[in-house]
């Protein structure tokens, strides 16, 4: 069992602050007040308020903190892209088969004939579907991957095909005739 003195210094020493002040336990026998529930935090500012609210369910009080949402604002993202909904294939596959490739198809420089054809090939893709600057729709917090956001989808795919179920599942009514709930 730690020593309150004890505590208190290894509070301190970690820098850490008790954001609650208020009584958080009613000793029932002694009908006396403490203040046993601590909310510790390094950073006192990003907290609005805090307090605590008693209850009848237990001797100890509900203890609660408020953030202050940060207030800072992210640049909108620009990504440059190709809009592809507006390519003709056909007009794009006559270009691509009628331009002259022989200089790439002579050449024995397999570098240069790999630079050659990105070129040409981009060239021709310009035509048809010029690159373009785009807008994020919104801007995704760095720790969000890809993978998360598959997992997300996965676990939501089941849950909207469980409420269709239950949507459509039929169910007896008192006239015995099968009926959508």
């Amino acid at each position: 069992m730690i020593k309150k003195t004890k505590y208190i210094e290894i509070i301190k020493r970690l820098g850490l602050t008790n954001i609650i002040n208020e009584v958080t336990h009613i000793k029932q026998l002694e009908l006396g007040f403490s203040l046993i529930d601590h909310y510790l935090t390094t950073n006192t500012e990003v907290y609005s308020n805090s307090d605590t609210l008693p209850t009848n369910a237990s001797d100890h009080f509900y203890v609660y903190a408020n953030r202050k949402k940060p207030k800072t604002k992210h640049p909108k993202s620009k990504v440059r892209g190709r809009a592809y909904s507006r390519l003709d294939e056909t007009k794009f596959k006559e270009d691509i088969a009628n331009n002259n490739w022989t200089n790439i198809m002579e050449s024995h420089d397999s570098d240069g004939v790999w630079e050659l054809f990105c070129t040409q090939f981009l060239e021709i893709l310009h035509r048809h579907s010029p690159t373009k600057v785009f807008n994020t729709r919104r801007d995704r917090q760095p720790w969000v991957c890809t993978i998360y956001l598959e997992c997300q989808r996965a676990q939501r795919t089941p849950e909207k095909s469980y409420k269709i179920q239950l949507s459509t599942r039929p169910c007896q009514s008192q006239n015995s005739e099968k009926s959508h709930c």
